[in-house]
């Protein structure tokens, strides 16, 4: 998916003004239909984990780049068996 100009204007526009862009950036990409948007190089940051869409629990917790904990199993959510899409090995 594709997100258009008036999107990243918008993030232009908030960094300008000094809002933490990140949290606003996830906020409008998951509006736009985004499932597994995250916060990178934020260490500590609630979004610098994924979540699942349906039942908003931590599917992959990460602290900076190491992962802590990984509850997809067999590409489902483990709390509510929502269907992730990828390739998990």
């Amino acid at each position: 998916m594709k997100l258009n100009l008036s999107v990243l204007k918008t993030l232009k526009v908030l960094k300008e003004e000094g809002t933490f862009f990140e949290e606003e950036a996830i906020r409008i990409t998951q509006g736009v239909g985004l499932k597994y948007v995250y916060i990178g190089n934020v260490p500590g940051h609630k979004y610098n984990s994924t979540f699942c869409p349906k039942c908003d629990k931590r599917l992959i917790h990460r602290i900076h780049f190491s992962v802590l904990s990984n509850n997809i199993k067999d590409g489902k959510c483990k709390f509510c068996q929502y269907e992730i899409h990828g390739i998990w090995r």
